[in-house]
């Protein structure tokens, strides 16, 4: 349960219902097949020092495992 001022219990609650609330393989689905494939579509990502960390599966798994 989240406590406290509106601006900092709305979040918590949102991120405890949606976060905690999925199996962890569907979050490690969603970023790695979600975000994963759209990243590429951007070329200034492509460009950029983060595409060689972002073409890899284990910031996904990292994120992932942080989260939950």
């Amino acid at each position: 349960q989240a406590g406290g001022p509106f601006w900092f219990a709305v979040p918590a609650k949102v991120f405890c219902t949606i976060i905690r609330g999925t199996p962890l393989l569907l979050q490690l689905w969603l970023l790695y097949y979600g975000l994963g494939s759209l990243f590429p579509q951007y070329p200034w990502i492509r460009e950029s020092w983060m595409w060689t960390y972002l073409r890899q599966a284990w910031p996904y798994a990292v994120v992932a495992l942080t989260l939950s």
